[in-house]
């Protein structure tokens, strides 16, 4: 996985734009479930983003406190967003398989943006850089969205990466 590139990519757009001081990056490597609750509460950021690995049942591969690579099923990942989701505006889940838990998360949280399939390492980085490049440039999220879309479209993406947005239980 290039999460570095996709990490880099996201920078950039968001450096190169006009509202680049109204964007803040607080960046977690190897994070625990627990660390991403740490991360919300203290950060309160309006945008989580996740890159990495996704389960075929909608779990999320994190880690465990010795690094090993641990599930976190869906339940445990809804809870955390049900107990915090009035302060976000938008989960993005560029993890392969994060539909169904993208539509779980979405019964807390106002855009939840995730993966019908895999997605391949370049689709999951052009989509996000145009995502967040269509944001730092004033869109709005649902337009954000279907601009990285267009993105992957053009760059004849589309057949490694399918994007849901959903919006409280509703597939926009």
């Amino acid at each position: 996985m290039r999460l570095d590139e996709e990490l880099r990519e996201i920078q950039l757009k968001i450096l190169n734009s006009k509202s680049r001081d109204r964007f803040e990056l607080a960046i977690r490597t190897a994070v625990r479930l627990d660390d991403l609750q740490e991360a919300i509460v203290g950060v309160k950021p309006q945008i989580v983003h996740f890159m990495g690995h996704g389960t075929q049942s909608g779990a999320l591969i994190l880690e465990d406190s010795s690094g090993k690579s641990k599930q976190a099923e869906a339940s445990e990942v809804a809870s955390l967003f049900e107990a915090v989701g009035d302060q976000l505006d938008c989960v993005v889940l560029n993890v392969s398989n994060s539909s169904s838990l993208a539509r779980i998360i979405a019964k807390h949280v106002k855009y939840v943006i995730g993966m019908e399939r895999g997605i391949s390492d370049r689709a999951a980085i052009v989509f996000a850089s145009h995502f967040y490049h269509a944001l730092a440039f004033g869109r709005s999220i649902e337009d954000a969205f279907e601009l990285a879309r267009a993105g992957i479209e053009l760059e004849e993406l589309s057949d490694s990466i399918e994007p849901i947005l959903v919006t409280k239980g509703k597939v926009v």
